[in-house]
């Protein structure tokens, strides 16, 4: 039997008080066998990407991942093998992207718009004398919100259909908050009481390394 269907029903109550998580998104937890805030806790990343810093179009790296910033100058659907959207992105210095969306929906068409300044991280690549980005995150940039450089590595999770990591790492983060703010309410290791002799960090302490180092 899965973690998840042994899961008390009380678990699964508290996780639901979490912002955003519902019925639907509670299924989808379950597949990755999270039931409960501790188990979300404990669902550990599989990898890190390195967006504390922003890399100037000029000084792209085909095969790399990184976080680039700039203005649309062109935007269009074009037909190969299916539709597509082109975004074309440029800075202030020589260089220019172009970003790669083979499924996309309405809003995204009218976010990126000639004009429009975006923040985006994704995996540089060199294909026929130019530079592409295929389905980068990315965010839009304004005068109220503009670009957080990010402190810390972000975290790459294992996730299922229909969970996108951006939705991970939030409802992560929440169940941080949560902890930090329930300490009492959480299940601590046995071995947590000789690390805090020793002078070595707790364990929410160390869980929000793990998610945030």
């Amino acid at each position: 039997m899965a973690r998840a269907e042994q899961e008390a029903p009380a678990a699964v109550a508290a996780l639901k008080k979490l912002p955003g998580v519902g019925p639907k998104v509670c299924a989808k937890l379950a597949r990755l066998g999270i039931a409960g805030i501790d188990h979300l806790l404990l669902h550990l990343p599989r990898d890190y990407e390195d967006r504390t810093r922003r890399v100037p179009l000029d000084a792209l790296v085909s095969g790399r991942g990184c976080r680039i910033e700039g203005v649309v100058v062109d935007a269009k659907v074009e037909h190969f093998r299916g539709r597509r959207l082109r975004v074309r992105v440029e800075d202030d210095t020589d260089g220019a992207l172009d970003l790669y969306f083979m499924r996309f929906a309405k809003f995204q068409q009218e976010q990126l718009v000639p004009g429009a300044r975006v923040s985006c991280y994704g995996e540089v690549k060199l294909w026929r004398r130019s530079l592409r980005m295929f389905h980068p995150e990315y965010e839009i940039l304004t005068d109220a919100h503009r670009a957080q450089r990010p402190r810390t590595l972000t975290p790459i999770y294992p996730v299922t259909e229909g969970l996108a990591q951006i939705s991970l790492r939030r409802l992560i983060g929440r169940a941080l908050d949560w902890a930090r703010r329930n300490q009492g309410a959480v299940e601590h290791p046995p071995w947590e009481a000789l690390f805090t002799e020793r002078g070595l960090l707790g364990f929410i302490e160390a869980l929000d390394g793990i998610h945030a180092p």
